[in-house]
């Protein structure tokens, strides 16, 4: 064999065949490092995004939900109102007016628990991220609005 490499001018000896296949093996497992790295990263972004929206998501039906209670109650309200402005009172009209009041009632608790998970929902948004201004906004007038209930609650009891 050593006569077949002596006559071969371009036969590189073994060594440096060696060093060679260790430089392509490294460079492809760097290849793949970074491959994965990257595929990482791109999956990582996606569940971050993925999880902002689902934050996002939860802070606005809380908002909806309220304001459709919040509409509904305003609507049962004024129709009561028109209601007692245009009739005389009778049992039935009273009866009708004291169950919308019993339900506006049990509405109010819903939106205070509604108003109760969106300060939470706004306390926690992911990754620390601040709030944004209208964010800043809802979250004070709530907190407000809460205020304003518990001290209003005490008087309703007498």
């Amino acid at each position: 064999m050593a006569t077949v490499r002596a006559m071969d001018t371009n036969a590189k000896p073994d060594s440096e065949i060696v060093r060679e296949l260790r430089k392509t093996r490294r460079t492809l497992v760097t290849t793949i490092i970074v491959v994965a790295t990257l595929a990482a990263i791109g999956l990582l972004g996606v569940w971050a995004k993925l999880k902002l929206d689902a934050w996002d998501e939860a802070w606005r039906s809380s908002e909806a939900e309220a304001s459709a209670i919040s509409s509904a109650d305003s609507a049962l309200a004024e129709s009561d109102y028109a209601a007692a402005q245009s009739r005389s009172p009778s049992m039935a009209a009273a009866q009708e007016t004291l169950g919308n009041l019993n339900r506006i009632e049990n509405d109010e608790d819903k939106i205070i628990e509604i108003e109760q998970r969106t300060i939470a929902i706004l306390e926690h948004k992911p990754f620390g991220l601040p709030l944004t201004a209208t964010e800043r906004k809802e979250l004070t007038s709530l907190k407000e609005d809460l205020k304003k209930g518990e001290e209003e609650e005490p008087n309703k009891a007498h």
